[in-house]
């Protein structure tokens, strides 16, 4: 049986649209908290729980071969900057959870999504080997960053002292389809869309125009991860997801607008207001030969696809 937590997120709502009803999935498990998952599916089965309780986690965990760890308490720069301990305190103690029952259970092999905030501020491609626990990761990211850290020494611990194999992505910004729009959670990508979708005048934008981000879109980590679920992979393998071009904050914006048909918005760049880091770009070449994968969707596709979803969802959507 494969178990997926966060069932009802933007990445294993992409995931689990793929993998229903495919002969080659007899047996899916979506765990969710509070928001009912999206998806239906003859071999999906939903479980709720809170996987901070260590007896609800044992009972979601039962008879998992496969678990895929996507739940996570986050959000963009608003939200890191007034929500550390959240960020914190409930991640490690889900992933501490997780980790321990998978161990106790017999799961055979864990995925780990985590994110590329790990790493510390780093001028170019950044590669896996390019992590440097010594170096502090972004201020903003400190949180957030320090539990994933720590979850990719317990993952690596549980390896070694049981066998379990164990793929950790250390993803770059996933954004698309079923995304948090709401404002006090948003990445850049959908609170740029739900800005631009609204007409809001002037258009602010946080941060400098020739700040840089990885941004790869929802549907791109689906098809890896359902590779990774379909390959022979053993032992402790860490690779970097993400879009596979640098794309500006400028750049962004220029999208943006022009999938909104905004084109005379009076853009105003806000650089009183958080932000995160000044760069990222990684190197996913470790997915490519390990998985063959690359992404496929370009920047502005994404955009598209994502801002004709909010177009038609946002009456109902509150994430």
């Amino acid at each position: 049986m494969i178990v997926v937590t966060g069932a009802a997120g933007m990445t294993c709502t992409s995931l689990l649209s793929r993998i229903a009803d495919r002969y080659e999935f007899p047996a899916i498990r979506g765990i969710f908290y509070l928001r009912q998952p999206r998806i239906k599916g003859r071999n999906i089965d939903y479980f709720q729980a809170d996987l901070r309780d260590p007896a609800q986690t044992r009972r979601a965990l039962n008879d998992a071969q496969t678990v895929i760890i996507s739940s996570v308490v986050t959000g963009g720069a608003a939200f890191l900057a007034k929500s550390f301990w959240s960020q914190v305190t409930d991640n490690l103690i889900m992933y501490s959870n997780l980790f321990r029952i998978c161990h106790e259970q017999g799961v055979k092999r864990i995925i780990f999504v985590g994110t590329a905030s790990i790493y510390q501020e780093i001028d170019g491609l950044i590669a896996e080997k390019h992590l440097d626990r010594n170096m502090p990761p972004n201020i903003r990211h400190s949180g957030i960053a320090a539990v994933m850290r720590f979850t990719e020494d317990i993952a690596a611990m549980l390896h070694q002292e049981s066998g379990i194999d164990i793929i950790i992505l250390r993803c770059a910004n996933i954004y698309g389809p079923c995304d948090r729009f709401n404002p006090d959670f948003s990445n850049v990508v959908p609170a740029l869309i739900r800005k631009a979708f609204e007409r809001q005048h002037p258009f602010e934008v946080w941060g400098s125009p020739d700040v840089v981000r990885d941004l790869v879109y929802v549907d791109d980590i689906a098809r890896l991860l359902e590779r990774i679920i379909r390959a022979p992979c053993r032992g402790l393998t860490v690779i970097n997801a993400g879009g596979g071009e640098a794309v500006t904050v400028g750049e962004m914006v220029g999208t943006v607008l022009a999938a909104a048909q905004y084109l005379n918005a009076e853009v105003c760049y806000c650089n009183d207001r958080p932000v995160t880091i000044r760069r990222r770009e990684l190197d996913c070449s470790a997915a490519t030969q390990i998985f063959g994968w690359r992404p496929e969707v370009s920047f502005s596709e994404g955009v598209a696809k994502t801002y004709n979803w909010w177009k038609d969802n946002h009456q109902r959507w509150d994430r």
